[in-house]
């Protein structure tokens, strides 16, 4: 929902790169937990077509709006919980960065 009102407002922003694409990679009802795994369907099939209908390729992903969840957690007492939270969303960011492969310039 938060990125439809952003993809709603960039395309009121004036100097907008005509170039940029921006996709909602977002699937309800995946939760941290859904996503945590590499081979997922959300990283083998959902965000691929997602790519793929906008005629992208991971490669020419260059940002991640991370925005995730956990519906129903077994365990919310502190600290055993943002520290679990936290080690799943490392383990996310790990995924994300081996699934964009884009090459970074250094300067």
């Amino acid at each position: 929902m938060f990125f439809e009102v952003f993809m709603q407002l960039a395309d009121t922003f004036q100097y907008l790169n005509p170039k940029l694409v921006l996709v909602n990679g977002a699937q309800y009802g995946q939760d941290i937990n859904d996503i945590n795994n590499p081979t997922a369907s959300f990283w083998t099939a959902d965000i691929p077509q997602k790519l793929a209908d906008s005629n992208l390729t991971a490669q020419q992903v260059q940002v991640v709006w991370f925005k995730e969840g956990e519906q129903n957690p077994s365990d919310t007492t502190f600290p055993s919980y943002p520290i679990s939270f936290k080690d799943k969303c490392k383990n996310v960011m790990q995924i994300i960065k081996n699934k964009f492969p884009t090459e970074r310039s250094k300067n």
